[in-house]
């Protein structure tokens, strides 16, 4: 519901944040493949409205502010090796955009994953946390990031039949 004008404002007074995470995710993943990062670089662009979009919450007309499109890179050797781009608005399907979740991993071979609708950022969350539990449980004292530990699994005690 903003302006655009009063989004880069709120950027710059630090009340506009984007996703939160990103530094620490794209750090996390260059030290699970070893990798050193010499620069990083992050970018908040206002997403407008071209149509008006309404939650329960909230009204934004066209041409106000609909969302954040927040990207942030890392560079290693003058290239960028890890890129995350989160385009967070409200109602976006009023335009016709379709969300998802992708990753793709340049590598030999290639590797371009994706899938429709998104996962809700909270439901992610929880998810991850819930299935870390035994994880953790089975892990010596100490203090851990997600690339410490085994990958997030359901494990039942018995197998379903």
């Amino acid at each position: 519901g903003l302006s655009a004008e009063s989004f880069r404002e709120g950027l710059a007074r630090g009340a506009v944040g984007g996703h939160y995470g990103f530094a620490e995710s794209i750090h996390m993943i260059a030290a699970a493949v070893g990798w050193d990062i010499e620069r990083f670089e992050e970018t908040r662009e206002p997403i407008l409205a071209n149509v008006r979009r309404e939650t329960p919450l909230i009204v934004v007309e066209e041409g106000q502010v609909a969302g954040c499109r927040h990207s942030a890179s890392a560079y290693r050797e003058g290239m960028p090796v890890i890129s995350l781009v989160h385009p967070q608005q409200v109602v976006p399907e009023a335009e016709g955009v379709a969300t998802g979740d992708s990753i793709e991993i340049r590598g030999s071979p290639d590797l371009h994953l994706s899938g429709s609708p998104e996962i809700p950022g909270g439901q992610g969350t929880i998810n991850l946390a819930v299935n870390m539990i035994p994880r953790l449980l089975a892990a010596a004292p100490g203090l851990y990031s997600m690339a410490d530990l085994p990958p997030p699994a359901a494990l039942l005690a018995t197998p379903p039949r």
